[in-house]
């Protein structure tokens, strides 16, 4: 989780200038309710405890980071509908999630309409990359990659 926030902070930073003491805002795409809410509990309280620590060391070039979360529900037209109130409500510079593929397959139009960095923690499917959208960026493998190494293991 570090790992991403690092990543996504890193984009925003070449973003442009924003007044030192504004908070840097990121937004989250996470289900928190419905069938996959485990695991996109797990993410914002993995993003908590990165962006707790990041802050608590004067965060990036002395501004906090803030993360702004909205429950995805595990939906592709909810996702679609919390990434819109993310990026035009709360003005956020990046987005991190959301994890399910069809999630993301739904948001890559609103993030590349909007020119908004969007960093894919879960999300496998190959047609993600093949999309060629030049805001959206994964921190994990393809189902692709996961098949290959899979059956390099099974072989064996």
């Amino acid at each position: 989780m570090k790992k991403v926030v690092l990543i996504l902070l890193f984009l925003v930073l070449l973003s442009g200038p924003v007044l030192a003491a504004e908070p840097i805002k990121i937004g989250i795409l996470q289900p928190i309710t419905g069938w996959a809410a485990y695991e996109g509990i797990q993410n914002v309280n993995g993003a908590k405890l990165a962006i707790k620590e990041i802050n608590e060391k004067k965060g990036v070039l002395g501004r906090p980071i803030e993360i702004i979360v909205e429950d995805s529900k595990g939906v592709p037209a909810e996702t679609v509908s919390a990434a819109k109130k993310l990026i035009t409500r709360d003005k956020v510079v990046a987005l991190y999630g959301p994890n399910l593929s069809t999630e993301t397959l739904a948001v890559m139009p609103v993030i590349k309409d909007e020119k908004i960095v969007l960093v894919a923690g879960s999300a496998v499917a190959n047609t993600l990359t093949k999309m060629g959208n030049e805001w959206f960026f994964r921190v994990n493998q393809n189902s692709d990659q996961e098949a290959k190494a899979f059956i390099e293991q099974w072989v064996q």
